[in-house]
């Protein structure tokens, strides 16, 4: 199903966005925002693989989703974890590798959520969006930065470092590579080891949104907002 609503959304930022910056030759994240704002996404309208219900889990379900059993955190509730139910060898395997990306303070906490949101409006997936905008907040980024990453790295809210940083999440959703001007910027805050940590994010939450996307794993209202 098409979404033209958030289709007309994207076209207004992106006009936004040329507006601001005025003449200034286009970079590859406006770039690619004008061609996906006339390019609406197809989704579902309701999931492919139902999540099992929280009455249906077992305590070996709780194991395989990374919580105590006898004293469950969040993700019971959430319809992400709830789906991998359906394949708890891959969920095994997977989650461990999401739990360190999450965990790991190889970035800060800010600029690692920083990359997530502008990768969840990249992958149109609104589960990823919903899942971390409180979280995003909740590390220094302001209402105002989060609805940037929409327009991305040519949003002039960025200093010199954010927009190297987002235009280096747009070259690898674009092409699976940093560019060398990128590369450089972002060595002056991390070494090659830490940026090495960015690539798994960016490899994670590409699965995240593959999986939510394709499936058509819902939004969970109670964790954070949608594109609205």
């Amino acid at each position: 199903m098409f979404q033209t609503s958030r289709t007309a959304r994207a076209a207004c930022c992106v006009f936004t966005a040329i507006a601001l910056v005025g003449c200034a030759p286009q970079a590859d994240g406006q770039q690619l925002d004008e061609q996906r704002a006339f390019e609406a996404p197809t989704r579902l309208s309701a999931p492919r693989l139902a999540p099992y219900q929280q009455s249906e889990l077992t305590r070996e379900h709780l194991i395989a989703m990374g919580t105590d059993p006898d004293n469950p955190d969040v993700r019971p509730r959430m319809n992400l974890f709830r789906t991998m139910m359906h394949n708890t060898e891959l969920m095994d395997h997977w989650r461990p590798f999401g739990d360190y990306v999450n965990a790991s303070d190889s970035i800060s906490a800010r600029d690692k959520e920083l990359l997530i949101m502008r990768l969840a409006w990249l992958y149109f997936s609104e589960y990823e969006w919903g899942a971390h905008y409180n979280v995003a907040l909740g590390v220094g980024l302001s209402e105002e930065q989060i609805e940037q990453t929409k327009v991305g790295p040519q949003s002039p809210v960025w200093d010199d470092f954010d927009r190297a940083w987002l235009s280096a999440a747009d070259e690898l959703y674009e092409q699976a590579f940093v560019s060398d001007a990128n590369w450089e910027v972002l060595k002056t805050r991390y070494s090659e080891s830490e940026l090495m940590h960015m690539f798994a994010t960016v490899a994670h939450y590409h699965l995240v949104a593959m999986l939510t996307n394709t499936l058509g794993i819902e939004r969970d209202a109670f964790l954070g907002p949608g594109f609205e």
